[in-house]
């Protein structure tokens, strides 16, 4: 389930959320480690596409991990679902990819 925030509100996300992302035309979901007030930005350990198919990620190899300003962070998600037996790949709930489709598409448009 996504956290909801009205429309052109930054996305302020708190130490542990699960987020999603815009970086480099492109989303990815994270963990959040740290917030910046200050500045406006979260540090966050980003995770990768394990597969073509939209919802399914793992971890990177090294870590992935960078500052993002607020405007870059679409939304506060749930945590990811282990699948597979060896319980390293992770799928997101089909909603929730169609959601975080449907906010980058958004984000893009306001960004371009």
């Amino acid at each position: 389930m996504l956290k909801e925030f009205p429309e052109g509100e930054e996305v302020v996300p708190v130490v542990g959320d699960w987020v999603a992302a815009a970086y480099d035309d492109k989303w990815y979901v994270g963990k959040v480690l740290a917030v910046d007030l200050a500045d406006n930005d979260a540090h966050i350990s980003f995770m990768q596409d394990s597969t073509k198919q939209p919802g399914f990620i793992k971890w990177p190899t090294p870590a992935d991990k960078l500052w993002i300003q607020f405007k870059s962070v679409l939304a506060v998600i749930e945590p990811r679902i282990p699948c597979g037996k060896s319980q390293r790949q992770y799928k997101l709930n089909g909603d929730t990819v169609s959601m975080i489709e449907s906010l980058f598409t958004r984000h893009q448009a306001n960004t371009a």
